[in-house]
C-alpha cells in the first residue's frame, strides 16, 4: 500500500513478522543491529543514542566500515574496496571537524571565563585523541 502526499509517495513499514522482532524494536537496549562503535553512545539505562551528532555519524561509519571489511572476498569485491575508501576518507575529514570542533570551543569557553586574558587559549593544554585501531 503507497499513500501519495503532494509529489511524495510514503510507504508504510513492514510490521514485525515475530514475536522477537517485536520485541527487539521495542527494546533498544537489546538491539542487535547496532554495532559496537554506536553501542559506546548508547545510554544505559534507557538504550537510546547520546552524543553529539559527529561522534554518531562516526560511530556509524565505523561500524559499517567493519560490516564491509568483513565481506570482502578473494576476486569480484572491488566495489566493497572503493567504499571501504570512500568511507575512511569521511571518516579522517570528520575526526579532523571534530577536533576542530573542541578546539573552537574550548577557545570560546576560556574567552568568556578570561575575557581580559589574550593568551588563554595558548596556556591550554588540548587533550590528545587516542589512537586509533
Amino acid at each position: 500500500m503507497t499513500l501519495k502526499l503532494g509529489a511524495r509517495s510514503v510507504v508504510p513499514a513492514t510490521r514485525p513478522q515475530s514475536v522477537l522482532e517485536r520485541k527487539n524494536m521495542t527494546n533498544l537496549k537489546s538491539n542487535t543491529l547496532m554495532g559496537e562503535n554506536l553501542k559506546k553512545l548508547q545510554h544505559q539505562q534507557w538504550g537510546t543514542i547520546t552524543g553529539y551528532a559527529n561522534e554518531c555519524i562516526l560511530a556509524v561509519l565505523k561500524d559499517e566500515l567493519e560490516v564491509l571489511e568483513k565481506q570482502i572476498q578473494p576476486h569480484d569485491t572491488g566495489h566493497i574496496h572503493t567504499t571501504i575508501s570512500t568511507l575512511s576518507h569521511r571518516i579522517e575529514g570528520l575526526m579532523e571537524e571534530t577536533e576542530e570542533d573542541k578546539k573552537d570551543a574550548v577557545s570560546s569557553l576560556l574567552n568568556v571565563l578570561n575575557p581580559d586574558d589574550d593568551d588563554a587559549d595558548e596556556k591550554y593544554d588540548y587533550p590528545k585523541e587516542e589512537a586509533q585501531e
